[in-house]
């Protein structure tokens, strides 16, 4: 349920955000496993 009302866009600026902490960090590239829609 989304509660706070993010957009597919909010999603994805998390998920770049994510990978880039993990990448600055442990220097590992993560790759997202969900198929986005409709791109």
């Amino acid at each position: 349920e989304n509660l706070g009302g993010a957009t597919a866009a909010d999603v994805r600026r998390l998920v770049e955000r994510a990978q880039a902490a993990v990448r600055e960090r442990f220097g590992v590239e993560l790759e997202p496993e969900v198929e986005e829609l409709g791109r």
